[in-house]
């Protein structure tokens, strides 16, 4: 940029025109950086950011507990039905103890789970014609439990501790 028709070779720090703009002007142009107000939306934006992926990870991790919950009640299941089988059609030796008995992998306290989910409760019901597992699981102390009948009709039901996880808003699962 040429000051006041001289060529480039005769200008000097004072033809600036940018010199006359004031202390503040000059300052701006030769500083590069961030301000402070701009770093501060910046990490608002990602605590939001973090916020949001954590309350997602969270509930998936209480969805993977629950689950494998269901899947421990539905090994206890058929564990009860394999001592009904070698007792006659009978469930009458339906207990923890017997159904850990058949089936070791099936913890029966929650310090037995190490962090997994645990058989509950393992009775007969009916008079030995049904039966009540239930099942909890680890942190969210969620139960799911399996009910037969007498008439052979089974029922699946649950009951959540924290009511906000919505694992369970039917009682049934």
């Amino acid at each position: 940029m040429r000051a006041r028709g001289k060529p480039w070779s005769k200008l000097r720090a004072s033809d600036d025109p940018r010199a006359d703009a004031g202390p503040s002007a000059k300052r701006s142009e030769d500083e590069s950086g961030f301000t402070l107000i701009e770093l501060l939306v910046v990490l608002l934006i990602i605590a939001i950011l973090v916020a949001i992926a954590v309350t997602t990870l969270l509930g998936q991790k209480n969805k993977a507990y629950d689950a494998s919950a269901k899947s421990l009640a539905a090994t206890a299941q058929t564990t009860a039905e394999t001592i009904a089988t070698d007792y006659g059609g009978s469930y009458k030796e339906v207990s923890k103890e017997k159904i850990h008995e058949y089936e070791p992998s099936v913890p029966l306290t929650e310090a037995g789970a190490k962090g997994g989910p645990w058989l509950s409760e393992a009775t007969e019901t009916e008079k030995g014609q049904g039966y009540k597992i239930v099942v909890t699981a680890p942190l969210t102390r969620d139960t799911f439990e399996i009910v037969r009948k007498e008439d052979g009709e089974v029922e699946h039901n649950c009951d959540e501790v924290v009511k906000e996880d919505k694992a369970c808003p039917s009682k049934t699962w």
